[in-house]
C-alpha cells in the first residue's frame, strides 16, 4: 500500500491544519499493513 493511498492526519498550527514534513507510519499491530500517516511538530514556544 502506498503512502499516497493511507489517510494523513494532520497537526493544527493555530487552528488550521498543517501537513508537517516529519511524519510517523502508524501500522497495524497484526498485519503489518499502514493504517495511517501522522504529523509530528515539536512543542515551539
Amino acid at each position: 500500500m502506498s503512502s499516497a493511498s493511507i489517510p494523513h492526519l494532520p497537526i493544527l498550527r493555530r487552528g488550521s491544519p498543517y501537513e508537517s514534513l516529519d511524519r510517523l507510519e502508524v501500522a497495524h499491530c497484526q498485519s503489518g499493513l499502514p493504517l495511517a500517516s501522522i504529523s509530528q511538530a515539536n512543542g515551539g514556544w
